[in-house]
């Protein structure tokens, strides 16, 4: 390309890129429509009618002509019309807004200014944010218009559909929706029709009548065919149009016996389309068309350049208007330049024969040129794909490394698998980055033996060509399994090594490994710590602005909230990473869907709390990552045995345990043993339970180390089942000490419910009543509900003798037995809602608020940000019902607070 040519093609690429890339301009268009259509002005008025509401679905399989009648509506109707043809990378919910914001300026580019300024925003603002925006200066335009979304049914981001149902239910009345799709979106469509606020039309209503049959064959295809014929063909299409396309460029200029042989045929085609369409109308065109058809095949979309590129043949953009005059099943799209793209059936045909008639040398050069064409006008991602079909392994190469180094400083884990998984070994020994990264993702995702193939790569590339780069790829691979397997020993001394060489321009590994480093001192009980890493890593992600970081930070602080003893801030702070992140993409969204599930099964929400878990087990299947199936199991066991579903949960922990065999998450696997022990206590298995105690207890007793403190309650529950509660009095005030002196408050809620039972069990009323009068002080702020209740009848006289009196912690037990059906029912999670009960990080930023400290000055003190003291603030209102720090303060001070 000419050094005048580059410059134009960058000035296009600018004029035409998104806040999140660049637009592909024939997303933007509606297909054109053929000459030889039916009119149907039955329908072109029903949809006249229906942009006077809401929301008009067109909803019919391929070939009913959604796209076709949408586009003749369009070319008569006097509304503005945005058309954005949806594909797969639009389940990216930026990347769709921004489509959605062209489109809109395509017809007025003055509209959406500001909604485009957010998504350039880094980090972007949160989805409902960003469509707010946008409703808010949608009202703003002087006259009414239509956006029409085609092929929404590749649509399975949740972000998205959710998008679209804020948009369609606070539409502003100068808007309509249209969407053409194969399936019922996952929209409130009933509620909306009920209310007359949506039309649909479905394949009853776009499949051909007999006199639009007999029109279409007749009078636009102008073929000889009889009453009896049309309405046998009729029968044979049941109103499917491109059938009767197929049909008719099949028996065009065929004789009248040839005829009737096809039309006698027809009942034998129907379950093979795809050879009717070799067999009847792509082997009866000319040698060089079809060769042309064939070789284009491996196109998606395509311009005369394009084409002669490919194919080498002078005369393609006489090919392509033969093609569009001969209506050849293919689309010229609308806008400025001369792109195409075939009906998708027609394509798939010609992609199946062309695999088996053509050599792989041959197929190999074809996407070898594609691949040159697109990488000579920076156009990567289509390069790299035909570079890849080409097994052109160093361009190939050089072109993923730019895609993936991106996906990897995004977190994007899926796209990265996307990529590279099923690449030969050849690229991954070229560059052993791209190894490394795939292992990375394998990991992330619980891939763990194709993670081990990949790493054998790697190592084997880094030796024959070391690099820092490689060697620090490899402590980091080191670091995650070390997470995973729970093996703080080997994954904290590697994790500060790797921050120790991470220099300035290394800054999204850094926040990768603080984060990492966080969640290994969590799990060692280090939680001060933690939260430090945590801090630190907060910082480079701001600066950063990269989303995907954000969610991960976001669910890492709530996990380490929860083992400080929290449950409100972290449901918060979930939520929050719920919110923005991209379920295309985000491992932390499903981890954040279960550590909310936990939550909720925590305040006794068990429904609710199965919801998450089924969301986050879909998000698995979509990614396929099954890195958290195994807590999700876990969760799912604890869900089930609250309900006495016995069976399930003994089903549920079995299968977490295999799971976590396959994934290489082995640090959970004595989580979900532990509670098989909790269900044979619970079934009276008492002997199974026994077993594990001399396998795994005695020694737990004893323990100084956070890890060990689950075996040794566990040992604890089975020595009460024994008769041996006294036993463990000693080693429970030991723990406790233990627990209150390192803040693991989690942690001493359950050792102090559990001495309470034991002690009163004892005859000694006095210490059961000073022990679960701690555990529910711990518990009464943040709404604690199963950690007493699964303790099961045995805590309930010890709940009763805390119950005597009146007060807070009182009445907190009251509503425990209640729950647990002894007394009069209470929700103590109602608790939550009751004026001036504050959780204790509310309190110390009360006390410094207090004491006249700005916002950042408080959370300078509590080693928090600004924005974290902020929402604390909002919280405190609320609950203290005020509306300024003022009148918090005096409320305090009242509530005796302070």
């Amino acid at each position: 390309m000419s050094d005048g040519s580059a410059s134009n093609q960058s000035d296009r690429g600018r004029r035409h890129s998104g806040a999140h890339g660049p637009l592909l301009l024939s997303k933007l268009r509606a297909p054109r429509t053929v000459s030889d259509h039916v009119l149907r002005p039955r329908l072109i008025q029903l949809i006249e009618e229906g942009v006077d509401r809401k929301l008009t679905l067109v909803i019919t399989p391929a070939g009913y002509g959604k796209s076709t009648l949408v586009e003749q509506w369009m070319s008569q109707s006097s509304l503005a019309c945005g058309w954005i043809s949806l594909d797969d990378s639009d389940n990216d919910f930026l990347r769709f807004l921004d489509y959605v914001v062209a489109a809109i300026h395509s017809i007025d580019p003055s509209l959406c200014v500001g909604t485009e300024a957010l998504l350039r925003a880094s980090p972007p603002p949160p989805t409902l944010e960003l469509i707010h925006s946008l409703i808010n200066e949608v009202t703003a335009a002087t006259r009414k218009f239509v956006l029409v979304f085609d092929d929404y049914h590749v649509i399975t981001s949740l972000e998205v559909h959710n998008a679209i149902l804020q948009l369609v239910q606070q539409m502003p009345p100068n808007l309509a929706v249209v969407i053409l799709s194969r399936q019922e979106p996952n929209l409130p469509t009933m509620r909306m029709e009920a209310r007359g606020e949506l039309l649909e039309l479905g394949i009853k209503d776009l499949s051909f009548t007999s006199e639009e049959t007999a029109e279409f064959l007749i009078d636009r295809q102008g073929l000889s065919l009889s009453e009896a014929d049309v309405a046998e063909i009729d029968r044979w299409a049941e109103g499917w149009p491109v059938a009767l396309r197929l049909l008719s460029s099949a028996i065009r200029g065929k004789s009248q016996q040839e005829t009737r042989e096809i039309i006698d045929s027809l009942a034998h085609n129907v379950p093979s389309v795809g050879s009717f369409l070799w067999d009847e109308i792509i082997r009866a065109q000319p040698a060089l068309r079809r060769e042309f058809l064939l070789q284009t095949s491996i196109l998606e979309q395509f311009s005369p350049e394009l084409c002669a590129a490919v194919t080498e043949s002078p005369d393609a953009a006489d090919q392509l208007a033969g093609l569009e005059r001969d209506n050849l099943f293919i689309s010229r799209l609308n806008g400025p330049g001369n792109w195409y793209r075939y009906h998708h059936l027609f394509a798939e045909v010609l992609r199946q024969q062309w695999e088996s008639e053509a050599g792989p040398e041959l197929a190999r050069e074809l996407h070898a040129r594609a691949a040159r064409w697109y990488e000579e006008r920076l156009l990567i991602t289509e390069a790299a794909h035909h570079a890849i079909r080409a097994e052109r392994w160093e361009l190939a190469t050089e072109l993923l490394v730019q895609i993936c180094q991106e996906l990897y400083d995004s977190e994007r884990i899926g796209n990265l698998l996307m990529w590279l998984r099923d690449l030969p070994d050849e690229p991954l020994k070229l560059d052993s980055r791209l190894a490394y990264w795939l292992a990375w993702a394998h990991i992330r995702a619980g891939h763990r033996r194709e993670a081990l193939r990949v790493i054998a790569i790697a190592e084997e590339a880094a030796s024959i060509q070391p690099s820092p780069e490689a060697t620090r790829a490899a402590r980091q691979l080191l670091v995650i399994k070390s997470r995973y397997s729970s093996d703080l020993s080997q994954g904290e001394p590697a994790a500060r090594l790797l921050l120790q060489e991470l220099g300035p321009e290394d800054e999204s590994d850094r926040a990768r490994i603080l984060i990492i480093l966080a969640l290994l001192q969590q799990t060692g009980g280090k939680l001060a710590e933690s939260e430090r890493s945590l801090e630190e890593a907060r910082t480079v992600i701001d600066r950063l602005g990269v989303r995907g970081f954000h969610v991960v930070e976001l669910a890492a602080s709530a996990a380490l909230q929860c083992e400080m003893g929290k449950l409100k801030e972290p449901a918060t702070v979930l939520r929050r990473a719920i919110a923005i992140g991209d379920e295309w993409n985000d491992l932390p969204l499903q981890y954040s869907h279960h550590k909310l599930g936990e939550i909720l099964y925590e305040w006794n929400l068990l429904d609710e709390a199965h919801d998450q878990t089924e969301i986050a087990e879909r998000l698995m299947r979509q990614m396929g990552a099954q890195i958290h199936q195994t807590p999700i199991s876990l969760l799912n066991a604890r869900i089930a045995a609250a309900n006495g579903q016995w069976d399930l949960a003994f089903d549920e922990v079995e299968r977490g345990i295999a799971s976590g065999a396959v994934t290489g998450q082995t640090g959970i696997i004595p989580d979900l043993e532990r509670f098989k022990c909790h269900l044979w206590l619970a079934t009276d298995q008492l002997t199974l339970a026994q077993g594990w105690l001399r396998h795994n207890g005695p020694a737990a007793f004893d323990t100084t180390e956070f890890q060990e403190f689950p075996d040794a309650l566990t040992g604890v529950r089975i020595r009460m089942h024994e008769g041996r509660g006294v036993e463990t009095l000693k080693p429970l005030a030991r723990l406790g000490e233990l627990a209150r002196d390192r803040g693991w408050n989690r942690t001493l809620l359950t050792i102090q419910t559990l001495r309470s039972i034991v002690e009163l069990e004892a005859g000694q009323n006095q210490f059961s009543q000073e022990a679960i009068e701690e555990a529910l002080q711990l518990g009464v702020d943040e709404g604690f509900v199963r950690s007493f209740l699964d303790e099961g009848s045995r805590l309930h006289p010890v709940l009763e003798l805390a119950a005597a009196g009146d007060g807070p912690i009182q009445s907190y037990a009251k509503a425990l037995l209640g729950t647990a059906g002894v007394g009069q029912p209470a929700d103590p999670v109602s608790l939550d809602r009751a004026p001036g009960i504050l959780s204790p990080r509310e309190r110390d930023v009360m006390r410094l608020v207090a004491s006249g400290l700005s916002n950042r000055e408080v959370g300078d003190a509590l080693f928090i940000s600004e924005e974290t003291v902020k929402t604390h603030l909002r919280r405190i209102f609320e609950k203290l019902e005020v509306s300024s720090r003022t009148q918090a303060v005096l409320r305090s001070q009242q509530l005796d607070l302070l």
